[in-house]
């Protein structure tokens, strides 16, 4: 019978990687070519990864489970599907070594809850679980930071609102001293530093309550 399933997201796809991570997906899992079958001249690349990753989370016609638009170097990529359960975590892994980003969230048939994240080359699987409001810990504050193209790529509940800030300044000096050329001295990491050069870096944060809406906590503005 298989695993059912109700799973979307959305992934960045960097242009310049597309046809290097189909090729791969082909090459490790062959199946991933089923698909897209009967159309396969007429899509890119990017179209066919993510009609074989729908085609993983379950969509019963793959080649209408997502939605592709093109943003600067990368494709955002929108997917979904809603049936038997696949195994797209082999796939996003190889999306994720090659550069690609963002995040899946998925409900099974017995009510589990997890996050399929890609980041830093890397694929995270987080289980998770649904806290309604008057649930929510009102003295929790909530970091948020958008490291690229798209919504909040990182999310940590801490105890206070000063830690959250300190979370943010954490994750900036992070990505600031991997984007720097050369080592940077301890004297040009001050908070005021590293948020000036994450601005110039288009890196976004924010810092809000546990308590706020769910729109808000989504990462929508």
């Amino acid at each position: 019978m298989g695993y059912e399933a109700t799973s979307g997201g959305t992934l960045y796809v960097p242009v310049a990687a597309a046809d290097a991570i189909w090729v791969e997906l082909i090459e490790r899992y062959p199946n991933a070519e089923d698909y897209v079958e009967g159309c396969v001249e007429e899509l890119a690349s990017v179209d066919k990864i993510a009609s074989a990753v729908a085609g993983e989370l379950g969509s019963y016609d793959p080649t209408s489970g997502y939605s592709v638009t093109r943003v600067e170097q990368s494709c955002q990529v929108s997917v979904w599907g809603s049936g038997k359960l696949g195994s797209p975590e082999l796939y996003l892994q190889v999306l994720a070594e090659h550069g690609a980003t963002g995040e899946i969230h998925g409900a099974g048939e017995d009510s589990a809850m997890w996050r399929w994240k890609l980041a830093d080359g890397g694929l995270s699987d987080d289980g998770g679980r649904m806290v309604y409001g008057e649930d929510v810990d009102p003295s929790a504050w909530v970091a948020q930071l958008a490291s690229g193209v798209g919504a909040y790529d990182r999310i940590a509940v801490t105890s206070s609102e000063q830690a959250a800030h300190d979370q943010i300044t954490a994750w900036c000096r992070e990505i600031v001293l991997a984007e720097a050329p050369t080592p940077l001295p301890e004297t040009e990491l001050d908070a005021v530093a590293v948020a000036t050069r994450a601005a110039e870096l288009g890196i976004r944060g924010r810092v809000i309550p546990a308590a706020s809406g769910r729109e808000e906590l989504a990462g929508i503005d």
